[in-house]
């Protein structure tokens, strides 16, 4: 059975590849833990953190976007899943050392939601974008967003 996207789909509702889907993004989140760390030092680098972080988004969007086989979408989950974990450090220093206390709660809210609304504009724009351009050439025009984002960022810092 083919799906609008390109996609097919093989064995039925017992197709191993089926439950794995689920659980790319938990696992990758998961395993991108790992170098927090070292972005948590980077983060002392006024603008270098950022940067690296949406290097790292356009990388794993881009992997997602030329992908020959499941196991490498899973290398492109993991990518872009660090691009994820490595923002918060820098962004937590920010709040916690150039705004006072009373207003530090209200703001961690508003950057907390920062990824609940990438989902939100993501779940808007792929669909469209992959009927277009087919799902890998939807990924790649995504992937040119956190590029455009970290030469913005070079301009401000």
């Amino acid at each position: 059975m083919h799906a609008p996207l390109g996609l097919t789909r093989r064995g039925g509702l017992n197709s191993p590849q089926q439950f794995l889907a689920p659980g790319t993004r938990g696992s990758a989140s998961s395993t991108a833990q790992l170098p927090r760390p070292s972005f948590s030092n980077c983060a002392s680098t006024p603008g270098a953190q950022p940067r690296f972080a949406l290097g790292l988004a356009a990388a794993g969007y881009f992997v997602f976007g030329i992908a020959p086989a499941l196991g490498v979408l899973f290398v492109a989950a993991a990518i872009a899943a660090a691009a994820e974990s490595g923002a918060n450090p820098a962004t937590n220093k920010l709040i916690a050392e150039d705004l006072p206390p009373g207003e530090r709660g209200v703001t961690t809210g508003i950057k907390q939601s920062g990824v609940q609304a990438a989902i939100m504009v993501a779940g808007l724009t792929l669909p469209s974008l992959a009927i277009a351009f087919g799902w890998r050439g939807a990924m790649l025009a995504i992937a040119a967003l956190p590029l455009v984002a970290a030469v913005a960022a070079s301009l401000v810092v």
